[in-house]
C-alpha cells in the first residue's frame, strides 16, 4: 500500500514536492525496496518517509482526506452561522482561525461543497470501517 497525497488539479506540481511518502509494507525487504526507490528519485530532496503497514498506510490516506473534508465542512457551518448573525463575516473568521498554526488557512475557504475523485470514495471507505 503506498498513498499518493496529491491535490485535484495539482498532480503535475506535488509529484515532483510531496509532503511525504507513505509505505505500506508487508515485509522489511519490499519496504526498503521502495524506499530506495525513492531516494534515487528525489534525491536531497527527499521528503519525510514513513514505513508502516499496509493497514496503518491505508488508513493514514483515509483519515488524511477525512480530516481535509471536515475542515471544508466545519468552516461551511460557520460560514452558515455568519449569515445569521449581522455583521459577521466568514472571511475575517476563517483568516482568524487559520493564523493559529496548529489549524492553519488551507481548506478554510467556505463554499458550496467539496469533491474531486478520492474524497468521496474515500470517505465512504472510512465510514464503512466505523460502521463495522
Amino acid at each position: 500500500m503506498n498513498p499518493e497525497f496529491l491535490r485535484e488539479g495539482n498532480a503535475v506540481e506535488d509529484t515532483p514536492n510531496p509532503d511525504r511518502i507513505v509505505i505500506g509494507e508487508c515485509d522489511p525487504k519490499s519496504g526498503e525496496e521502495l524506499e530506495r526507490t525513492y531516494r534515487e528519485f528525489y534525491g536531497n530532496n527527499t521528503p519525510p518517509i514513513l514505513r508502516t503497514s499496509p493497514t496503518n498506510a491505508e488508513l493514514i490516506k483515509y483519515a488524511n482526506n477525512a480530516f481535509l473534508a471536515m475542515k471544508v465542512s466545519f468552516i461551511d457551518m460557520i460560514a452558515n452561522l455568519c449569515q445569521k448573525l449581522p455583521g459577521a463575516d466568514v472571511e475575517h473568521v476563517a483568516r482568524g482561525i487559520g493564523l493559529d498554526k496548529r489549524i492553519g488557512y488551507h481548506f478554510l475557504k467556505a463554499g458550496p461543497g467539496w469533491g474531486g475523485s478520492c474524497w468521496p470514495k474515500d470517505l465512504r471507505a472510512f465510514y464503512s470501517c466505523l460502521k463495522n
